[in-house]
């Protein structure tokens, strides 16, 4: 049975995780608090003082489910790019965070970050900082001005507490050029499997959350990726990592490792560091929050590549059938072509295979939703393959990308004629009277409404 003393003694340990720095959060609730504590602890019972251990556990607990949801389950793959991502916290709950999202026109956006200190306080930021990348990260083509807005946002919530966050933002396009930003954190590391070298890759910014500057003060460098490469994105909690002698596990052991296990899945690479990392400090506790993240291009990438080359020269010689063969196996080998999947589809419309069409059109739409002239298309198709309920839902998406694109309210006027919905087909013809259309085009619609 646990005595009072060890019952207060508990208390302490655990109101340290949420009273941590909490005064740069809310110093005038740190202080209200921490009297009701001390109160507590002086006159309550041991039944008192019980419930009270057991709230503390229960808010501790509930801080660490919100930040668990804030962290992806796993990283999908894209455009022949595998990723994986490692967290280990210091306390129940940590300042680190990592994330990817979808960006317009085909791009992916990569971030790894570390709030100052650990503990409650740092999670709640974590928590801003999810909200404002969500914000900002997928209209954001520039990761220069991803982090200015960031940063904008979180300080205006955080200046005056004292905490701070780095973060280190990867932009990526369907080319694998990759456009990148560092506010203050960690050098990313990238690794050239073909030959065998490393390139630490970093910007001049500012860490976010502590001045409002202008645009600026971030900078944005470029590189390409090959098949093979690998970029490796980190909190300092790795090679910060002491064993029993005092010495850091370090920036050497951490690239070593890496060529070591370059033969590796990336989640194996993952998983490889952090036990390492484990082993290396033994006994000595973590001082920091851990955190890896891993990008690697398949070796597959240069199959496709192969392929892509290869349609093109089909193309130019007019050999339809042999180009649409080999885009369908660059397809097989990375189906995050959207490029080459529309092309297939417009292809297809023409010679009438409504089904091949719809097939890469359906999968181009679950993946990005920001082409008017792709939405139309899909309902055109659907039309042609009898579902009208759907050919119009997808075509009412194209005006919400592009509320004067003629084709779609067009198409929208027709269907709504063949479906007998006469007033919905006039509000269609009125807008494109608006949008100057095709006199002949006005005239059909209308000779079909009589």
């Amino acid at each position: 049975m646990k005595t009072k003393n060890n019952i207060n003694l508990e208390v302490d340990i655990l109101s340290d995780h949420i009273n941590s720095d909490a005064v740069g959060i809310d110093p005038y609730g740190e202080k209200s608090e921490s009297s009701e504590r001390s109160k507590l602890l002086e006159t309550g019972s041991e039944e008192d003082v019980s419930a009270f251990v057991k709230e503390i556990r229960r808010q501790i607990a509930s801080a660490k489910e919100i930040q668990q949801s804030i962290l992806p389950d796993k990283l999908p793959a894209w455009n022949c790019l595998k990723f994986a991502a490692r967290y280990i916290a210091l306390d129940e709950i940590g300042g680190d965070y990592y994330d990817s999202f979808r960006i317009k026109n085909d791009r992916l956006g990569l971030i790894m970050a570390d709030v100052s200190g650990h503990g409650v306080p740092a999670s709640l930021i974590t928590t801003m900082a999810k909200v404002a990348f969500a914000t900002h990260g997928q209209r954001s083509t520039s990761t220069k001005q991803l982090l200015y807005n960031v940063n904008r946002d979180l300080t205006s919530l955080i200046a005056a507490t004292g905490f701070y966050m780095t973060c280190f933002a990867l932009n990526i396009d369907k080319d694998l050029k990759v456009t990148y930003t560092n506010a203050g954190h960690q050098k990313a590391i990238l690794y050239r499997d073909g030959t065998d070298t490393f390139e630490y890759l970093d910007t001049d910014g500012l860490f976010l959350g502590v001045f409002e500057t202008a645009v600026d003060a971030y900078e944005e460098k470029e590189i390409q990726l090959y098949p093979g490469d690998r970029i490796i994105l980190y909190t300092d909690g790795i090679v910060e990592a002491m064993n029993k002698d005092k010495v850091q596990y370090g920036e050497e052991r951490f690239e070593d490792m890496i060529r070591f296990s370059s033969a590796l899945e990336s989640d194996q690479v993952a998983d490889l560091v952090i036990d390492d990392v484990k082993a290396f400090a033994g006994d000595v506790p973590l001082r920091d929050d851990v955190s890896i993240l891993v990008l690697e291009v398949e070796l597959r990438y240069k199959r496709y590549l192969n392929k892509i080359k290869e349609a093109e020269e089909f193309y130019e010689n007019n050999e339809l059938e042999k180009w649409t063969r080999a885009l369908e196996n660059a397809i097989r080998i990375n189906p995050d072509c959207l490029k080459s999947r529309r092309k297939l589809a417009t292809y297809y419309v023409k010679m009438k295979e409504y089904q091949k069409a719809l097939n890469h059109l359906k999968y181009y739409t679950s993946k990005n939703q920001e082409s008017p002239y792709v939405q139309t298309l899909l309902g055109f198709v659907l039309f042609k393959t009898g579902d009208m309920k759907e050919a119009i839902t997808e075509t009412k998406k194209a005006l919400y990308i592009n509320p004067g694109h003629q084709e779609a309210t067009q198409n929208l006027a027709f269907y709504y004629i063949k479906n007998e919905e006469y007033k919905e087909a006039a509000k269609y013809i009125e807008k494109l009277k608006e949008l100057d259309a095709d006199k002949e085009v006005l005239v059909s619609l209308e000779d079909l409404m009589k």
